[in-house]
């Protein structure tokens, strides 16, 4: 089989950040070497598109002025991938009955609807986020909920990141979906070699801030805590305002603190294998909270991290009735009785629980659970 994988990335240091896109791209490279992409910007066109295979990637710049007004980046974004599509598929054009399009957000997927109905190619929408409030702009809202309703029902397969984005497909489509995890491949490494530099009182908080009010419920989290555990350790390793976590933490007097920056999941999955516990803290007025599992605790589980987390996303089941997970209360607040906190972050309690996430990291590796998917796909089509 050949995969074209398209996505938009948001941009770091003149990169693209890893994302979904990446663990698609590494689980397929597990199947095949046939394997191109389609990286668009997320934001503005002050870097270019790249197309085809990630160690010879082709650029195409288009220019910055066509990118600053979102209706016109996303008319441009959906001329593009078509223009680029037509290019893919001319070049494999004797192989059009093994192509699979994965589509990693609605904007990526909605142009490949056409090549799917006008040659047969297979779809896959890729949903790893949904919000109710991405656009101020009512009508750009509503385009961007039909491309999304499109997206899902046009497609051979739709792999959905969380299981409120399953029942919502399933509740306003009447489409079934498959639940793809934002998990990795396993094998251990990190965590094996990192072990013994843990100081069982680390706490880590890693990725992206979505608002300024996450950063205040983060640190608050870890000023509470630290009263719990005087000696307890906090590890940020964010991806954006580092400068605004180094102010709150100034602010609030919270000690033992390092404000980390690193460039790329390896680099930070280093870091995280030498900590306890991690920490995924939301702000529930951010759209696309309750529609979201983070990458995040899939690289706390990993590293054998159990974790504590905002009641509001969504969140596998079997993590919660396991025991790997503290979840907060709503809006992110401690309950009155922290003793069920204390004896979560307990030294006893986090070396109990590191096997357990090991385990679940195996059971959801991206490679099986991208195989098994596309297995279903392969036998639907020889059916």
């Amino acid at each position: 089989m050949l995969f074209l994988v398209i996505t938009h990335t948001a941009i770091r240091n003149g990169k693209s950040s890893a994302g979904p896109y990446s663990t698609v791209i590494k689980a397929l490279e597990s199947i095949t070497h046939d394997i191109e992409a389609i990286k668009i910007p997320l934001q503005n066109f002050d870097y270019p598109i790249l197309f085809g295979k990630s160690s010879k990637a082709e650029e195409v710049t288009i220019p910055k002025e066509l990118g600053a007004i979102p209706a016109i980046k996303y008319t441009v974004d959906i001329i593009i991938i078509i223009y680029l599509i037509a290019r893919y598929l001319y070049k494999h054009l004797d192989k059009v009955d093994q192509i699979v399009i994965i589509g990693i957000d609605p904007l990526s997927t909605l142009p490949a609807i056409l090549f799917k109905y006008a040659l047969g190619i297979k779809l896959i929408f890729y949903s790893v986020d949904f919000n109710e409030k991405r656009f101020l702009n009512e009508v750009l809202q509503k385009i961007y909920e039909l491309a999304d309703r499109l997206s899902s029902t046009a497609a051979n397969q739709v792999w959905v990141v969380c299981n409120s984005l399953k029942e919502y497909k399933l509740h306003h489509y009447n489409t079934e979906s498959t639940y793809i995890p934002n998990s990795f491949t396993f094998d251990g490494t990190n965590f094996r070699t990192n072990v013994k530099k843990r100081t069982l009182r680390r706490f880590v908080w890693t990725g992206s801030i979505l608002t300024n009010r996450q950063i205040k419920h983060i640190v608050d989290l870890c000023n509470k805590i630290q009263q719990l555990q005087p000696k307890a350790e906090f590890w940020f390793i964010p991806s954006n305002k580092l400068a605004e976590i180094k102010q709150e933490i100034k602010m609030t007097h919270l000690k033992n603190t390092k404000v980390l920056d690193v460039d790329g999941q390896q680099a930070s999955r280093e870091l995280v294998s030498q900590c306890d516990i991690g920490i995924a803290v939301y702000d529930k007025r951010f759209g696309s909270t309750k529609y979201i599992e983070p990458i995040k605790i899939w690289e706390y589980m990993l590293c054998g991290l159990p974790f504590i987390i905002s009641c509001e996303p969504s969140l596998n089941k079997e993590l919660i009735d396991e025991g790997v997970v503290y979840l907060l209360k709503p809006d992110n607040q401690v309950p009155k009785d922290t003793a069920a906190l204390e004896k979560f972050i307990s030294p006893e309690s986090v070396i109990a629980k590191r096997e357990t996430c090991l385990e679940f990291a195996k059971k959801y590796d991206a490679n099986k659970t991208i195989r098994h998917a596309l297995s279903k796909l392969i036998s639907s089509n020889t059916n």
